[in-house]
């Protein structure tokens, strides 16, 4: 706050409260009596204990600790069954990446033809237009039916 008071009148400095010949004034008048501050110990110990109650696995322990054989069971199955949602979701997931990436390289493929004199023949025609009908469709005979007019 003080620097977008301040900033219209140059570089001057933020008060520094604590030390004003205000704060002096004022003190007196409002009888605070000023306690000596004592050095703050730090207890490593007291982090550590803190650091160890917070750690999630032994928060995890304490709970699983506290269960019937019928309950860890029952939680055992629910970690099952999520692992093998997230890892079907995952197979989806690199399935789906795979067939974009794939589609990226299907999309930039150039079907080669050499111009000779007289124009394509209809055979050749012919291949190109099944070619483009089954990309048109999406089919998975593209492939195939490339490979076929390109070794042809």
């Amino acid at each position: 706050i003080w620097n977008a008071l301040t900033d219209n009148f140059g570089n001057v400095m933020p008060v520094d409260w604590k030390t004003s010949y205000t704060r002096s004034l004022h003190l007196p008048s409002l009888n605070l009596v000023q306690q000596p501050v004592d050095s703050v110990n730090l207890d490593l110990s007291d982090d550590e204990e803190l650091r160890e109650q917070m750690d999630l696995h032994s928060i995890i322990v304490s709970c699983v600790r506290g269960m019937s054989v019928c309950e860890l069971e029952s939680l055992l199955d629910e970690v099952e069954k999520k692992i093998r949602e997230f890892s079907e979701e995952l197979i989806d997931q690199l399935a789906l990446r795979d067939e974009l990436d794939f589609e990226k390289e299907y999309l930039t493929t150039v079907i080669p033809y050499e111009k000779r004199s007289g124009g394509p023949s209809v055979e050749d025609l012919q291949i190109l237009t099944k070619i483009l009908h089954a990309m048109k469709d999406d089919s998975d005979k593209v492939p195939s039916l490339l490979t076929d007019y390109i070794l042809k």
